[in-house]
C-alpha cells in the first residue's frame, strides 16, 4: 500500500511540476518538491534506458544516443526546473532573487540546497 501511494504522489508531483511550468508565482511545498525531483530523476533514468535501447538496435554507440536524448530533455525541464525553484523559495519565505546565489559554483549550489530543506512559513508573503 505505501508503495502505491509514493508511486500516485511521484506521478502527481511530476505531473504537477509540467503543468506549472511557467508558474513563477505560487508557492510549493517542500513534499512536491522533492516528489517532482523524484520524478524527474526517473525520467532521465528512462531516457538514458531508451537511448541504451536504441543505441543497441542501432549501430550508434549507446552514450551518444543517451547523451542526445538527455540534453534534449535538459533543454526541455529549464524553465519548469527553476519555476519550482522560485515556488519553493516563495513558501519558505524567501525572496525567488536567491536563485542567483545557486549559479556560484560549489556554494551556491550547497547554499540552495540548504534553503529548499527549510520547513513552510506558513504566512510569507514574498513578492519580488
Amino acid at each position: 500500500m505505501q508503495a502505491l501511494l509514493a508511486q500516485i504522489m511521484i506521478a502527481s508531483a511530476y505531473l504537477s511540476f509540467w503543468k506549472k511550468s511557467f508558474d513563477f508565482k505560487s508557492k510549493t511545498p517542500r513534499s512536491d518538491f522533492w516528489w517532482a525531483i523524484a520524478g524527474n530523476f526517473v525520467a532521465i533514468a528512462l531516457i538514458y534506458f531508451v537511448g541504451f535501447l536504441l543505441s543497441v538496435v542501432s549501430a550508434e554507440p549507446a552514450l551518444s544516443m543517451s547523451a542526445l536524448l538527455a540534453v534534449f530533455y535538459f533543454f526541455l525541464s529549464m524553465v519548469p526546473s527553476l519555476s519550482i525553484q522560485v515556488r519553493r523559495l516563495r513558501d519558505i519565505g524567501q525572496s525567488p532573487y536567491l536563485l542567483l546565489v545557486s549559479f556560484v559554483p560549489v556554494i551556491g549550489l550547497v547554499w540552495q540546497f540548504a534553503l529548499i530543506y527549510l520547513y513552510t512559513k506558513p504566512s510569507s508573503s514574498i513578492t519580488a
